[in-house]
């Protein structure tokens, strides 16, 4: 499992139907969010999935965020982002975000909340919100072009050095990790005002 999810606590007064808006238009400029993989020769290729992420509106549960973060994506298929809003109370929600390592890391996230946070105040806003300017598309191509091109390296390499017993053990392990096992979750508040910041 290569799931990133991370929640976002909302109080207060919340256009649903805004957000909804916000987040088809962040989707919209972060096209890789909206696809699938597709196979050509052994390399991995982005492709539009036939079905596009929308957010979904559902009351809160108590599985249901460890069922949405550690529910599996069908790469072939597509999408590779999940946004779901879970409706706690009338003034009280919680955005859960579930995306694919392989479309967002780290990194993305504080551009996603940016341009989340930017579109949702546009879209609440009077008047019409202008469209964000798309993501660059040139970096993709580059990094599929890099990827491409070191491969077969890659492939040579661990066919010729398969992972045994003796490899690294990270400290606090019992031995070398085999497969994909289920990560962990922590929840944090900022402090008060910090928001203001």
């Amino acid at each position: 499992m290569h799931n990133i999810a991370f929640t976002l606590r909302l109080d207060g007064e919340l256009d649903v139907e805004a957000l909804r808006r916000a987040c088809a238009a962040v989707l919209a400029a972060h096209r890789q969010l909206g696809c699938a993989i597709e196979d050509r020769a052994g390399v991995p290729h982005l492709v539009p999935a036939p079905v596009q992420p929308e957010l979904v509106v559902e009351p809160e549960r108590p599985d249901a965020l460890r069922a949405h973060t550690m529910a599996p994506f069908d790469l072939a298929r597509g999408p590779l982002f999940r946004p779901v809003l879970q409706v706690i109370g009338a003034r009280a929600h919680r955005l859960l975000i579930t995306v694919h390592h392989i479309v967002f890391d780290g990194l993305s996230m504080e551009t996603f909340l940016t341009d989340l946070a930017a579109r949702y105040e546009a879209e609440t806003a009077q008047g019409e919100p202008g469209p964000l300017p798309p993501v660059p598309e040139e970096a993709a191509d580059a990094e599929e072009a890099r990827i491409a091109a070191k491969l077969p390296a890659a492939r040579r390499y661990w066919a010729e050095h398969p992972p045994g017993d003796d490899d690294v053990v990270l400290p606090g392990l019992e031995g070398a990790a085999h497969g994909v096992a289920d990560g962990a979750t922590a929840e944090f508040r900022f402090p008060a005002g910090l928001h203001a910041r």
